[in-house]
């Protein structure tokens, strides 16, 4: 019995302490709604993506967001249809200027036209700009990865 207070009593202060630090607000939206659109050569994409807020590390300078979308994309000699994305989004920096990197999958049905029959799925991992000011409502975003370049507009709130 007096291991079971001393383990609670435990859990409790460590509790207590984790709670007691000072998380800074960042100032940075809880959720981010745009519209991506992105080519290269032999690939074409477009989505509506909605991202969630789900970390900010203790100094702000590291936001991470679960990201979901829904679009289409369109590989040269491959797989055509659309289909939807779940990743997820780094950001670095406090100020409005932001380093991105995302990494995650689309899952698309091809449409008939494409080379592929059935489902397919492409690997998505992108590196980026992103203008995005704290506490303010407008998004831009640039980026380079395996399935091209591409920019995106939206609303953060």
């Amino acid at each position: 019995m007096k291991k079971l207070i001393l383990v609670c009593l435990t859990l409790l202060l460590y509790n207590s302490l984790v709670s007691a630090q000072i998380n800074e607000d960042s100032g940075m939206s809880k959720y981010n709604l745009y519209l991506e659109l992105g080519t290269v050569l032999v690939i074409s994409s477009a989505s509506v993506n909605l991202e969630a807020h789900l970390y900010s590390s203790t100094s702000g300078k590291v936001q991470w967001y679960a990201r979901a979308g829904f679009g289409g994309s369109a590989v040269f000699y491959g797989p055509v249809g659309l289909g939807g994305l779940g990743a997820v989004t780094m950001l670095t920096g406090r100020d409005k200027h932001h380093f991105e990197v995302s990494g995650g999958v689309f899952l698309g049905s091809d449409n008939g036209f494409g080379m592929v029959d059935g489902f397919f799925a492409l690997p998505l991992l992108d590196l980026g700009y992103r203008f995005q000011k704290p506490g303010n409502s407008f998004l831009f975003r640039a980026k380079a990865g395996i399935l091209g370049v591409g920019i995106g507009l939206g609303y953060a709130f």
